[in-house]
């Protein structure tokens, strides 16, 4: 009896402390939108070299409208010529790019071609991207008429180009490239992420015969590759066939407890599935 009541006071005792538990756990507030260069400082800190503070500076001055756009940020983008090129993803949320950037703009410090919108509609960072292969040589193919899985695979182990160095300054921030290779994008002209099919690290002969495929096809119009893609209307391509892309990002519109120049955002677009579906290849 004695042995049962001290069971049950031991029970009782364990049962507290977890409710105790519950009331004294510290509780994290949510990361907080930034929608001006005091915001960013007043997160991030003012541990930054005077570069790296200029570069922050221009960027605040070309992406402060539409960070204090909040959730109508899409329609700014949209009027300022970016397009959506993927429908939102777990941790990272909807890319928008100039439409520049498919046409071999070269990527540039305080330039950035690209954005991330969040669930709600608001930008959350930008987002700097550059080629990944010299596609001379697989324009060539593509004029020969000669192009296959086999030559293609040999234009990417030739053809490859070195992670750009732009972001030298913020290595000591966490700046790393990534990339995305083998990428296939549509639906681009419907102007809504949610409506854009991206696929990406695609097996060679898949990426080459797609990209056939497109080109044949009177209603694609393919970004790099035909002429209607270089003219002013808007938008000016619904396709994009891309071998490659090397990408950076910065967190210059929500706090990321990670830090400010990592891939992906531990609060964003929790809903949304995760990119790794839009894989061929999982390695």
């Amino acid at each position: 009896m004695i042995q049962g009541l001290i069971s049950r006071l031991s029970y009782l005792t364990l049962s507290l402390l977890c409710v105790f538990c519950l009331f004294v756990s510290p509780v994290y507030a949510a990361s907080p939108y930034i929608t001006s260069i005091a915001d960013f400082y007043s997160y991030y800190g003012d541990d930054f070299s005077q570069s790296q503070k200029d570069i922050i500076s221009s960027l605040f001055t070309k992406f402060q409208p539409y960070l204090t756009a909040g959730t109508e940020a899409n329609k700014l983008l949209i009027a300022d010529g970016y397009l959506p090129v993927s429908r939102q993803f777990r941790n990272l949320g909807a890319l928008w790019c100039k439409t520049s950037v498919f046409v071999h703009e070269p990527a540039a410090t305080i330039n950035p071609s690209c954005v991330f919108t969040d669930s709600t509609g608001r930008v959350v960072n930008v987002v700097w991207l550059q080629d990944q292969y010299n596609s001379t040589e697989l324009a060539n193919l593509l004029k020969n008429g000669n192009l296959n899985a086999d030559n293609y695979t040999e234009y990417k182990n030739k053809s490859l180009l070195s992670q750009p160095n732009i972001l030298a300054d913020f290595e000591d921030k966490g700046s790393v490239w990534h990339y995305h290779d083998n990428l296939v994008i549509k639906n681009l002209g419907l102007l809504n992420p949610e409506e854009v099919n991206l696929k990406q690290a695609l097996f060679n002969d898949n990426w080459v015969k797609d990209l056939q495929e497109g080109l044949s096809d009177e209603k694609s119009v393919l970004a790099n590759y035909e002429k209607s893609a270089y003219t002013s209307n808007y938008p000016p391509f619904n396709q994009v066939n891309s071998e490659g892309v090397y990408m950076s990002q910065m967190w210059i519109g929500l706090g990321n407890s990670q830090g400010l120049m990592e891939k992906m955002h531990p609060e964003v677009s929790l809903e949304a599935i995760n990119i790794i579906e839009t894989f061929e290849r999982k390695n």
